[in-house]
């Protein structure tokens, strides 16, 4: 099917990516050297090799990876680089536990279900930090996903499941820990690329001793009528000497993006036109900056003793028209500014051989306060006649005011190694929030204070239970607790919605909603091995169940946001991995069994969560310089409604890269949805109870050509 504004290549040339590409089945031929993400072998490559273990610190300190207490996951950059992915969040597709939702058809604007939770693009249950700081926006707790370039990140680090103990609010599903920042040798990177859809991007960044500076620019018109979207961000580091152990260093970033959404489309509309939008969004544009400065601190003192901290702050101003339809043929579309200011602070310290040689003392407080002041102007609202007519101006304020949430914390966690096979694991956080809304427009309205505590213990155990020439197994029991606090947009959102009764205008935001809680329990392992001639294996298991209570959701009989009362989350996550000189393999399998344990839908699943999610992939070298790579997820079991009568169809997607080096830059070919499907992977119901199904579809194929290099 044709794709409107795009900048098509040639047929020949797409056959012919998609003919090498769906060739990867056939015999890899080995490289010349072996890849420089793998230890060299032996002489005797007949034999196995020693291990080398991987080291993290998404749990706050560095640990060995295999002697963790939770399920975690690491992505290499170097792995990235070779994928066909344009987001972190097509990187995170290889991390089981995750996945996600699309909204505008190209993964630009993706909604991330976790363990599952999921906040409909309107909350996120996971805590995305860029070097160590959180960077979920303060009134909404989104993250800008397509903000983080991919050529910059040097590693991800992944930590699924409840890790409110370290991280507090909205830890629910778990942290992922971008890291950009390179160790040991300097380098530099550059790429760009473009192809369909009127689709370019450019990236660059540097790493070194003496600071770092990466930068990305992209836009595309979309794979829907009104889908156009520009993005920019740049950013960098400048560390300092503080005598012989400590650095100071100075971070700056600044993002920018603009861009129309074209909505969701009714089931009849999907079957006209994939690439349609509906004239009730044609107003809908969305602009976005955000600054941030930062600075902080490395010391060391005595033996191995250290204290790190750090002290950011961000200035963000949204200026967005959105539009509601709120039944089949009716609509309301109004204008929302919001300026935010936010400082966030941590500061930790770390001592090993605390009250016994073998046990450590991680001891720290995080703390933030922030403000968003947003107001509310209509655009335009009714039937279709009223939206022809309408010009897309704003009108006078009709609604004003500020939210603030001041947040401090205090966190300690005690390991203890009685020997070198068993890892304890005990530690707890304690969180105090604060919220208060001010409203001016109406001036008839109070102001509102309330305050939260909550107390999140955890406590785990690993266990090395294999260890032989070449191989090593690990078991581990966790169990905690963990909270979400509903965010200022959920709790003091101003925008009114039409409606046929009195009050005549209703907002979906609810000052009473309580913070979620829950229990949870989950075991794992972690299994790695070097087979010889340069083959390695890894592979982890997680399984988990976690009862929550007073969970958040938006109920489209009330049509506004309320607290559940009690849902069961469980599941199970597995990922293994093959990695020899010529070639590497993955595959990770996702459940996520989320029901809901109260009223009416009891027994049910919870909407728009995946149960099942597949994805796989691979990359090597096809011929002596022709390097191909694949991916391919899939997901089923979605229901489009809570009362579980409505089924999302099952879809399947795979992309494909293929790169070859010519005089020192490296050429790629990249096909998205290289099969040319025709999918949705989210839908929801008409709240007026119409019974009308509503979806987002995703875009057919697309491709892109890129250069890059790095020295």
């Amino acid at each position: 099917m044709p794709l409107p504004r795009t900048a098509r290549l040639s047929r020949s040339a797409i056959l012919a990516a998609t003919a090498v590409i769906s060739a990867l089945h056939a015999p890899l031929r080995a490289q010349q050297s072996p890849s420089p993400e793998l230890p060299r072998p032996s002489a005797d490559t007949a034999k196995s090799y020693a291990l080398t273990p991987m080291t993290v610190t998404a749990g706050r300190t560095r640990a060995p990876l295999a002697t963790a207490t939770a399920a975690v996951s690491v992505i290499g950059g170097a792995e990235l680089r070779r994928a066909p992915v344009r987001t972190l969040a097509d990187a995170l597709h290889r991390v089981p536990g995750l996945a996600f939702l699309d909204l505008d058809g190209l993964g630009m604007n993706p909604v991330p279900t976790v363990r599952g939770f999921y906040g409909g693009g309107e909350a996120e249950y996971v805590v995305v930090l860029l070097d160590g700081k959180p960077v979920n926006a303060l009134q909404s707790g989104v993250v800008p996903w397509e903000l983080i370039p991919v050529s910059a990140i040097e590693r991800v680090e992944v930590v699924r499941g409840g890790a409110s103990s370290l991280f507090g609010d909205a830890a629910l599903g778990g942290v992922v820990n971008v890291v950009t920042r390179g160790e040991g040798a300097g380098r530099a990177r550059w790429s760009v690329s473009g192809g369909e859809l009127a689709s370019w991007r450019g990236s660059a960044n540097v790493s070194a001793a003496r600071g770092s500076l990466f930068g990305d620019v992209q836009r595309t018109d979309g794979f829907r009528a009104h889908s156009g979207r520009t993005a920019a961000v740049a950013g960098g580091s400048l560390p300092f000497a503080l005598g012989r152990r400590g650095t100071l260093t100075l971070s700056a970033a600044s993002t920018w993006r603009a861009f129309d959404e074209p909505g969701s489309l009714a089931a009849a509309q999907l079957d006209g036109s994939r690439t349609q939008s509906d004239a009730f969004y044609r107003f809908d544009h969305t602009r976005d900056r955000l600054h941030r400065i930062g600075i902080e601190t490395t010391n060391g003192f005595g033996s191995a003793a250290s204290l790190t901290g750090y002290l950011a702050g961000e200035y963000r101003r949204t200026d967005a028209v959105r539009t509601n339809v709120l039944a089949p043929g009716f609509a309301d579309t109004q204008a929302r500014g919001v300026r935010a200011m936010r400082l966030l602070g941590s500061a930790q310290s770390e001592l090993p051989g605390f009250l016994v040689p073998a046990g450590r003392l991680l001891l720290g407080t995080d703390f933030s306060a922030g403000s968003a002041r947003s107001e509310y102007r209509s655009v335009a609202g009714g039937g279709t006649a009223e939206y022809a007519a309408a010009s897309g101006t704003p009108g006078a304020v009709y609604a004003r005011g500020t939210g603030t949430r001041v947040a401090a914390a205090g966190f300690a966690q005690y390991e203890l190694r009685p020997v070198d096979a068993v890892r304890l694991s005990l530690g707890g956080r304690l969180d105090w929030l604060r919220d208060a809304f001010d409203p001016a427009v109406p001036d008839t309205l109070a102001s509102t204070r309330v305050r939260h505590t909550a107390f999140s213990p955890r406590a785990g155990v690993n266990l090395r239970v294999l260890r032989a020439p070449g191989q090593e197994g690990h078991v581990y029991l966790t169990a905690g607790r963990s909270f979400k606090a509903a965010t200022l947009d959920q709790l003091y959102d101003q925008r009114s919605y039409p409606v046929p009764f009195p009050p005549y205008a209703i907002s979906t935001s609810n000052p009473l909603l309580a913070p979620q809680r829950g229990s949870s329990v989950e075991a794992g392992l972690y299994h790695q091995a070097s087979l010889g001639r340069g083959v390695f294996t890894e592979a982890s298991f997680a399984a988990y169940r976690m009862e929550m209570r007073d969970e958040l959701d938006f109920d489209v009989q009330k049509f506004r946001y309320v607290n559940l009362g009690r849902s069961r989350h469980a599941g199970i996550e597995s990922s293994a991995r093959v990695r020899t000189a010529p070639a590497s393999f993955f595959a990770a399998y996702t459940l996520q069994a989320v029901t809901s344990r109260a009223g009416e839908n009891r027994g049910r699943a919870l909407k728009a969560i995946p149960r099942h999610f597949l994805s796989a992939g691979a990359d090597g070298a096809l011929l002596r310089r022709l390097d191909a790579g694949i991916s391919a997820s899939r997901a089923w079991g979605i229901w489009v409604d809570d009362a579980n009568t409505v089924r999302l169809p099952a879809f399947t997607r795979v992309d494909g890269r293929l790169a070859y080096p010519v005089r020192g830059l490296r050429v790629t070919v990249d096909a998205y949805n290289l099969f040319d499907r025709k999918y949705s992977t989210t839908g929801f119901m008409d709240a007026a109870g119409s019974g009308t199904v509503y979806y987002f579809p995703a875009s057919g194929r697309t491709i892109q050509v890129g250069i890059s290099t790095a020295f």
